[in-house]
């Protein structure tokens, strides 16, 4: 996925975006066991994007994301974290 900007304004590249959106204390008190990662398209440098997450409903424990670009809101990849 490369080097993306949120609308926050700060750079992520690849994975590090998702994870960037749990708190610290959520962090601190978990250990991640898996990642599932789907690309779906590319984006490029500096383009704005956007995270839809949620708790997956059949998997305690579980999260999925989806990740958005902002203009044309296509979707570029989905990441279920465990």
């Amino acid at each position: 996925m490369g080097s993306v900007q949120r609308r926050d304004g700060r750079i992520f590249k690849g994975e590090n975006l998702v994870i960037d959106n749990y708190d610290l204390d959520f962090v601190m008190k978990n250990v991640i066991q898996s990642v599932e990662i789907n690309y779906l398209s590319e984006s490029l440098f500096n383009e704005e994007i956007f995270i839809q997450t949620g708790a997956d409903r059949n998997n305690d424990g579980f999260y999925n994301h989806s990740v958005f670009r902002t203009a044309g809101n296509k979707e570029l990849c989905r990441i279920r974290i465990g």
